[in-house]
């Protein structure tokens, strides 16, 4: 149904971050689209998060957690808050001055972290100003991924190529680790 609506659609989008994050870390990513702005039923803001390497977990607004891997393409529907962390970070932070000017103007970069495993994220957003297509997106649950590898085996390149067969699905759920496991 996704695949269907996406190609009915005009979008405009961007990459506006780079991420890299060592763990353990914890960022927060405050909601980026106000609903009460005047015509903001006129268009649709989502946010999308690609994991380039390493793996992280993802909290959206309503608290469930879900386990994202390299290869992941998350899709925020309502740009609403969410948190993206490793391990036991000292904090869950949204700072800012974390965020500096990247090589490539208009995509902003992020260094942070504990130091360890390393895992790299890059950031955009679609929108569209469609009258008749902002309702259906805000219909969508409140997060979307999608696999670039098939089960069982690891991607050959952690960026989607236009080859690639991909399938919307709902995100799997974080497990908690303890430390007897």
């Amino acid at each position: 149904m996704l695949s269907e609506m996406l190609r009915a659609v005009r979008l405009t989008g961007a990459v506006f971050l780079s991420a890299r994050l060592t763990a353990p870390f914890g960022l927060v990513s405050p909601k980026r689209f106000d609903g009460g702005m005047p015509m903001a039923h006129l268009r649709h803001i989502s946010v999308f998060h690609l994991v380039a390497e390493g793996e992280c977990v993802v909290e959206t607004a309503s608290g469930a957690q879900h386990q994202v891997v390299a290869g992941d393409l998350l899709l925020l529907p309502f740009a609403d808050r969410h948190r993206l962390s490793v391990g036991s970070a000292p904090d869950m932070v949204f700072d800012p001055s974390l965020v500096h000017r990247g090589p490539t103007e208009g995509i902003w970069k992020v260094n942070h972290g504990g130091g360890g495993a390393e895992t790299r994220i890059v950031c955009g957003f679609i929108e569209s100003s469609e009258v008749l297509v902002a309702p259906m997106f805000r219909s969508l649950p409140e997060l979307l991924s999608s696999t670039a590898a098939t089960a069982g085996s690891a991607p050959s390149s952690p960026l989607p190529s236009a080859t690639c067969s991909r399938s919307w699905r709902r995100p799997r759920r974080a497990r908690r680790l303890s430390l007897a496991e």
